[in-house]
């Protein structure tokens, strides 16, 4: 019986660190991502003047965010 109380409490601390884990990295990338839209939104005179060099912008701050993707998302999701 001790065991099991036991291993019960080793498994629900388990839990509650990999969800605490799970939510500050979500926090993050959300604070992650915000930041790359307000300044790829800062470019938007680049995007409609250069779409190449504006993907490779984006990119840019994708890898320097250390994002493994970045894409555009029109308004209606697609």
């Amino acid at each position: 019986r001790w065991f099991e109380i036991r291993t019960k409490t080793i498994v629900n601390s388990s839990l509650s660190i990999a969800d605490a884990y799970v939510q500050e990295n979500a926090r993050n990338l959300q604070g992650t991502t915000l930041s790359m839209a307000y300044d790829l939104d800062a470019s938007r005179t680049l995007y409609g003047l250069d779409r190449t060099g504006f993907l490779d912008l984006m990119n840019k701050e994708a890898v320097g965010r250390s994002l493994a993707h970045a894409a555009l998302v029109r308004p209606d999701g697609s």
